[in-house]
C-alpha cells in the first residue's frame, strides 16, 4: 500500500528570498516599537481581551466626551496612543497568526510525512537483516539507536 501523500511543498529560492525579505521588513520595521516581558511580567500584568476592548473603548469615548469625571491622574492622550496601537498591532497579529498556523501545520504534515517514511524504511530494513540480505545489517546497527530506551542501568 502507498503511503498518503497530502503534502507536497516546492517553494521556490526566488520566493524563499522574497519572503525572508519580507520578514526582515517586518524585523527592521516593527521591532523597534516592540518590548518583549519576561515571565513575571506578562503575569503580572492586567490584561485586555476582546471582551475588555470595547469596555476600554467605550471608556475612552466617555473621557473624551466628560472629562471632568476621568481621574487627575489619568493621561487621555497616552491612553489614545495606547489604545491605537492595540488596534495597529492587533490587525498585524491577526494576520501573522494565521500564517504561523499554516506553516504550523504545513511543518507537522510534511515532518509526519516524512518520518513516516523513514519508519517504513527501517522496518524493511530490520526484515532484511532478519532475512541476511546484504548491506542491511550495517544500515540496521546503525538506525535502531534511534530506538534504545535510557534505563536506569543503561544511561546511554
Amino acid at each position: 500500500m502507498a503511503q498518503e501523500n497530502r503534502i507536497s511543498i516546492h517553494i521556490s529560492e526566488e520566493d524563499i528570498a522574497a519572503v525572508k525579505s519580507a520578514i526582515q521588513v517586518l524585523q527592521d520595521k516593527l521591532m523597534p516599537h516592540l518590548v518583549t516581558l519576561s515571565v513575571d511580567e506578562r503575569h503580572s500584568l492586567t490584561k485586555m481581551g476582546d471582551k475588555n476592548f470595547a469596555f476600554v473603548s467605550k471608556c475612552k469615548d466617555y473621557m473624551e466626551q466628560n472629562p471632568g469625571l476621568a481621574p487627575q491622574y489619568i493621561d487621555l492622550e497616552e491612553m489614545k496612543v495606547d489604545m491605537a496601537a492595540v488596534e495597529t498591532l492587533r490587525s498585524i497579529q491577526n494576520t501573522v497568526a494565521q500564517i504561523n498556523s499554516s506553516i504550523d501545520d504545513s511543518m507537522m504534515l510534511s515532518g509526519s510525512e516524512a518520518y513516516v517514511a523513514a519508519l517504513s524504511f527501517y522496518h524493511n530494513v530490520k526484515g532484511a537483516t532478519r532475512m541476511n540480505v546484504a548491506g542491511a545489517k550495517n544500515i540496521y546497527d546503525d538506525l535502531k539507536k534511534q530506538f534504545i530506551r535510557k534505563t536506569k542501568s543503561n544511561p546511554e
